[in-house]
């Protein structure tokens, strides 16, 4: 396993590009802040990343989603709502190119997706088609698994409600 006590002690969540790396959301030891490190492609070592243009507040699934890496954040823009930073990564920066905010009004104002997940066929890193769908659950409202329209977000357009435990989502085509 790799470690970098310093910048990189608690990994939260992490995801491949479509170049191979590896990009992970962690926390800085010292300070407990949100932190971002890669393992680049042909790498064996953690790399501490730089953001440019954003801020992870409370973070949540990372991945690929056909054209950025989509960092996961329970409280985008400091808020009351979930959504994900469209970033790529150049060398050890991460740059922000958009975000999604996802809502569905069920706690006014506030919206916590848990795991959002963007599914799709093109969104795995060696596609390059944008994905259309997220999907997540809301641990709040209700036990239920909401649908988002990617990288719109807005209102789900579906739901499903589940009796209780946890949640597992399949797509098929």
């Amino acid at each position: 396993m790799y470690s970098n006590p310093t910048d990189c002690y608690d990994i939260w969540t992490a995801g491949y590009d479509d170049k191979g790396n590896l990009v992970a959301v962690a926390e800085n030891q010292a300070s407990e802040a949100v932190t971002f490190c890669a393992v680049l492609k042909g790498s064996k070592s953690l790399t501490t990343l730089t953001a440019s243009g954003f801020t992870i507040y409370s973070p949540d699934s990372t991945m690929w989603d056909g054209k950025y890496i989509a960092l996961g954040d329970q409280q985008i823009g400091g808020g009351f709502q979930s959504g994900m930073i469209e970033a790529s990564l150049s060398g050890s920066t991460l740059t922000s190119h958009g975000q999604v905010v996802l809502s569905d009004g069920c706690q006014g104002d506030y919206t916590h997706v848990v795991r959002p997940f963007i599914v799709g066929r093109k969104n795995t890193p060696v596609n390059d088609s944008l994905a259309k769908v997220v999907v997540g659950a809301n641990d709040f409202c209700s036990a239920d698994v909401r649908y988002w329209h990617y990288p719109a977000g807005g209102t789900p357009f579906k739901s499903f409600t589940f009796q209780s435990g946890g949640e597992s989502v399949s797509i098929r085509n």
